[in-house]
């Protein structure tokens, strides 16, 4: 088996109100090698427990994830998605 290496973005957005809710979006996501692309990998409305959020769907469709550093300010986490990809994300909170 052979390891490749895809590239993209990670957008995480959150909502506080009665709960805590969180949307993934993993997007311009390509193949570093030979330059395919891939669809955007989308988790919408997860909700937030103490500090975490998941969701599963199936073998090929999940996503874990969690909070850290000073304030809760970073994240990250891993996934699998249905186009085959299984790969890991982090990102910080950008300034205001």
């Amino acid at each position: 088996m052979s390891l490749e290496y895809v590239t993209g973005d990670a957008h995480i957005s959150v909502r506080i109100g009665d709960q805590v809710m969180v949307d993934v979006r993993l997007s311009d996501l390509a193949n570093v090698s030979t330059g395919q692309t891939y669809g955007d990998v989308i988790f919408d409305d997860l909700v937030v427990t103490d500090g975490q959020f998941s969701r599963y769907h199936a073998d090929d469709d999940r996503l874990s994830s969690v909070f850290y550093g000073p304030n809760h300010e970073e994240v990250g986490g891993v996934f699998e998605s249905t186009e085959g990809l299984l790969g890991s994300y982090g990102g910080r909170k950008m300034g205001q």
